[in-house]
């Protein structure tokens, strides 16, 4: 419903001022027909001081017939009283503050959109400087190196000097081209949308599915990223498949952040062979103590050797020696069956 605030102004500025009240009115009027008339029922009024403004305010379709109070007048009309009391409190002065009101409010909106269109420009302005500040540091700032671009478009290797890089590309193809990259980090803000629309797409194209998936891709693509480690379409496969693991697994940032404050404490215990580049990082790895000692080996087997003639005899189809090799091979394969079992506890 639209107010017209302004008729409704003028209206109420026309009006009676003062206070404004109701108060019950006794009369001697009939009402009703027939059998049904009564006379002395109740009524309201509204004043102004001690001026009546309104007389004779009362509902005939709220009127009880059956109720009656100890001197057999009708019982008050409960719809006239209502009504009364909001004519009275909605009086000229309770509209006009109302109005008044509602003009501040409107004058503090709209002085609250201007200044948020102002800062909407000032962020503008803002964006534009740093966007701008970012491409000067970039035509400023000396490449990280160069990667030597393959004719399919994925980099062949990455060197430190443009003359390594023109080498590497005349020795191989001069087809190849010469790109420089710079270490500047992507904003966190536009990562997070990135991750965000990779969730999106993963979701949408493969459904609701658990981590393994993406983990065992992952694999394969560390494969490929170890054979080509300047091509970093495959640093970005496998930072989208640990991304979708991670999401799918319901791990949050903070548990892998955790997790990850345990095990530099744990590896910092470790001992570590020499580095060689290219091979598996592999920590050293306490020997396994053996299930079966040698010593307990060698006393069984010469108790084999000394009893070979009464425990093997002529129908018995393996002789001493062929016994006590399948003792000892046995002994050694319980042995490293353990190790491993150990070994694979440990990672």
């Amino acid at each position: 419903m639209t107010i017209d605030k302004q008729a409704l102004r003028e209206v109420a500025e026309k009006a009676t001022k003062g206070e404004w009240w109701s108060d019950v009115v006794e009369t001697d009027g009939e009402y009703g027909e027939g059998e049904d008339r009564v006379s002395g029922y109740h009524s309201y009024a509204v004043y102004v001081g001690h001026e009546s403004l309104l007389d004779m305010i009362n509902s005939t379709a709220a009127c009880i017939h059956t109720e009656w109070d100890h001197d057999y007048h009708m019982a008050w009309d409960e719809t006239a009283k209502r009504n009364a009391e909001f004519i009275a409190a909605a009086n000229p002065a309770t509209v006009l503050a109302l109005l008044d009101e509602n003009i501040q409010l409107q004058r503090e909106k709209d002085a609250i959109e201007a200044v948020v269109l102002a800062l909407r420009d000032d962020m503008r302005q803002v964006r534009e400087q740093l966007a701008a500040a970012e491409r000067r540091k970039a035509d400023n700032q000396e490449p990280a190196g160069y990667h030597v671009i393959k004719e399919c478009g994925k980099v062949g290797c990455s060197v430190a000097t443009l003359e390594e890089a023109e080498k590497t590309r005349d020795f191989w193809n001069k087809k190849w081209t010469i790109r420089p990259y710079f270490y500047t980090a992507q904003p966190a803000s536009e990562r997070e949308r990135i991750r965000r629309e990779h969730a999106e797409w993963s979701d949408a194209t493969f459904g609701d599915v658990g981590p393994v998936g993406p983990l065992k891709h992952l694999s394969k693509e560390a494969l490929e990223a170890a054979a080509e480690p300047g091509d970093l379409s495959e640093w970005a496969d496998m930072q989208f498949l640990l991304w979708d693991a991670q999401r799918r697994a319901g791990i949050s940032d903070e548990q892998i952040t955790h997790a990850m404050v345990e095990k530099l404490a744990i590896n910092k215990t470790r001992q570590w062979p020499e580095p060689k580049d290219g091979e598996p990082r592999l920590h050293i790895k306490e020997q396994p103590a053996q299930v079966v000692p040698d010593d307990l080996v060698k006393a069984f087997i010469s108790a084999i050797e000394k009893e070979q003639d009464r425990l093997f005899g002529e129908d018995y189809l393996m002789d001493s020696k062929d016994c006590v090799d399948v003792i000892r091979e046995e002994a050694q394969r319980l042995n490293s069956c353990r190790a491993s079992m150990l070994q694979g506890g440990a990672k």
